[in-house]
């Protein structure tokens, strides 16, 4: 079904190139996969932990948008392409006076005009596999005169290999795919936070870490084949470069009835780094919101 359907300008009614359309698809899968986990956990202190986990997903289905490029006729019969001229040529007088859309369209369908069609299709799937290492513990043993039992950490760490099959290049008669990773999946990423939660105060930092991961297909709209067009490419990845924020909290107790709260967050400064165009990278979104310091006060009563 058609669901969206948008003619170019007219240029003076010469141009057949440019019509767009969306189409909705009854027959598109759900995500489907099979997965293996198997971990080891060693509790060796009382409130810590130490655990390893590897894990396997084995993606059979994965829908995904895709822009299919061609002629009308390469995607709808001649009855349905005679169904389209029809509604036009009835409304093509509105009025009693021809209108130059509707006689434009007109013309563009009669033309067997060029049409991209947006449509969620079936792929292949793909592979994520990966470990992931956890440790959590108090640190009892650190001197009373610093705190005592009061510190503590927590931190973790995954390793992720992906590939995806995506779709990119799709005509009515042929399928051209290409393995890259899975949307937001980064290779490599941890965090890890410190703590100290003492009688009258509290504080903790934390740092999260995350490197390049792809997190946009296509980079646009259109029908642009890979490697071909004077226009950008649109079938290709945005990514986002690596990441790493630290944020800080912590809480004083003034008095039985007044608490003092800090938080401290993006410390490193990080921006938002994005690009496109895997073989000659260009820069799509740089994004800083600087460091953010919030000082508050909590009255008890």
């Amino acid at each position: 079904s058609i669901t969206a359907m948008s003619f170019p300008s007219s240029n003076n009614g010469v141009n057949y190139q440019g019509l767009t359309m969306s189409f909705g698809n009854p027959d598109l899968k759900p995500y489907r996969a099979k997965t293996a986990d198997l971990g080891w956990e060693w509790y060796f202190d009382k409130g810590a932990v130490l655990a390893v986990t590897g894990f396997v997903k084995w993606v059979s289905s994965a829908p995904q948008v895709v822009v299919l490029s061609g002629y009308l006729n390469d995607h709808f019969s001649a009855d349905q392409l005679k169904s389209m001229q029809q509604y036009y040529s009835d409304n093509q007088y509105v009025g009693g006076v021809l209108s130059a859309t509707n006689d434009y369209n007109l013309r563009y369908l009669q033309n067997n005009g060029s049409v991209a069609i947006t449509e969620a299709m079936n792929t292949t799937g793909g592979v994520l596999e990966g470990v992931e290492v956890t440790y959590t513990q108090n640190l009892d043993f650190i001197p009373a005169v610093f705190g005592g039992n009061g510190f503590g950490v927590n931190a973790n760490y995954t390793k992720i290999y992906s590939k995806q099959h995506y779709i990119v290049n799709a005509t009515v008669s042929s399928i051209t795919y290409a393995d890259a990773p899975w949307q937001n999946a980064s290779p490599d990423a941890f965090n890890l936070t410190v703590y100290y939660d003492g009688p009258n105060w509290s504080s903790r930092i934390s740092t999260a870490f995350r490197s390049k991961y792809l997190y946009l297909y296509p980079v646009a709209s259109g029908s642009d084949t890979l490697g071909y067009g004077d226009a950008p490419l649109v079938q290709d990845f945005g990514y986002s470069k690596n990441t790493l924020n630290v944020d800080y909290s912590g809480s004083y107790d003034i008095s039985d009835n007044m608490d003092m709260t800090i938080d401290a967050l993006n410390l490193t400064n990080q921006p938002d780094r994005r690009f496109a165009y895997s073989n000659s990278p260009q820069t799509t979104k740089y994004a800083s919101t600087g460091r953010s310091v919030f000082l508050g006060f909590r009255l008890k009563y």
